[in-house]
């Protein structure tokens, strides 16, 4: 069997003090196939300048206006060339063995998907912990991965025949793109690969912080609601009714009274059995001291909307 040739596609905005640490990391790699596409989507800082102060034939940038990440990589992707592509965000570093060992793994023609694991780094902190991947449960089948940016690797054709990033989405979109490609790879009779190591370094941030940050957590869990709860429902009635309780709360701090009420509703619904979703949407309808209750919460979203 070959050994597939690979893509890396780093998309960037407004990092010209980071994206260089990102090139590095992958210049530096074991293997020299790839090619690396930089996607500069608008910015205004020194993101060019960095980017083309490095002087390799792997090497191209992509200058776009600003259009959000998951379109950037989406563009990246169609103009890549290799067989595999991965993506690695610019505030993350890659291992020197990265592209090698998810080469390696790919080997085998009906692989599809090779997820490899991560030194995670809070914002803030300087120790990482390590994630590897794991069962994702039975929305995404039951498979073994891991899907953030930088652990795993697509089939180019793969990756275009399940539609690539939902360009609207600035939260879950590898979420929401693992669960097509998922569903793809199961009607394909297509496998997933794994490789048990931390081999990139990835940022972890805090949030969401913000009002835009909040509203776009929300958009994204009642996108994924509408397009794929039937799914969810199908394979878990806990987690599809957990993840409308989630929708609700984000709606409820963003003073959305109404649309939590409906979720919280939903929620209910779905698991009768479960006391929790009744007891807040009891809380929900007593306004002032719902809003007291939710306002300073630590909400922790679903596994598959976390990543």
């Amino acid at each position: 069997m070959s050994t597939p040739s690979i893509s890396v596609v780093v998309p960037t905005y407004q990092r010209a003090s980071l994206v260089g640490e990102a090139i590095s990391s992958v210049l530096r790699q074991t293997c020299a196939d790839f090619e690396l596409l930089v996607v500069d989507d608008g910015s205004t800082d020194e993101t060019a300048a960095v980017v083309t102060g490095f002087h390799d034939d792997r090497l191209r940038l992509v200058s776009l206006q600003h259009q959000g990440r998951s379109r950037a990589r989406n563009e990246g992707v169609a103009r890549a060339r290799g067989d595999l592509v991965v993506f690695l965000d610019s505030d993350d570093q890659a291992t020197p063995a990265w592209l090698e060992e998810l080469r390696n793994a790919a080997r085998d023609p009906t692989v599809a998907v090779v997820c490899c694991g991560a030194h995670v780094v809070e914002e803030g902190l300087d120790d990482a912990s390590v994630i590897l991947p794991r069962p994702l449960g039975p929305v995404y089948s039951n498979r073994v991965g891991l899907f953030r940016a930088g652990t795993c690797a697509i089939r180019r054709e793969v990756f275009a025949a399940v539609g690539g990033y939902d360009g609207s989405l600035a939260f879950s979109e590898n979420s929401e793109l693992a669960i097509r490609l998922v569903a793809h790879c199961d009607s394909h009779e297509r496998s997933f690969a794994t490789v048990n190591k931390p081999l990139v370094r990835i940022r972890k941030r805090r949030g969401p912080g913000t009002h835009v940050e909040l509203q776009e957590r929300l958009d994204a869990i009642e996108l994924i609601l509408e397009r794929h709860g039937d799914r969810y429902r199908r394979a878990s009635v806990a987690s599809y009714a957990n993840h409308e309780a989630i929708a609700a709360i984000y709606a409820y701090r963003l003073g959305l009274r109404g649309r939590a009420i409906r979720h919280f509703a939903a929620a209910a619904a779905a698991n009768p059995r479960r006391p929790v979703h009744w007891g807040r949407l009891s809380l929900a309808l007593v306004s002032p001291l719902a809003r007291r209750f939710w306002r300073g919460s630590t909400l922790a979203p679903a596994t598959e909307l976390s990543r």
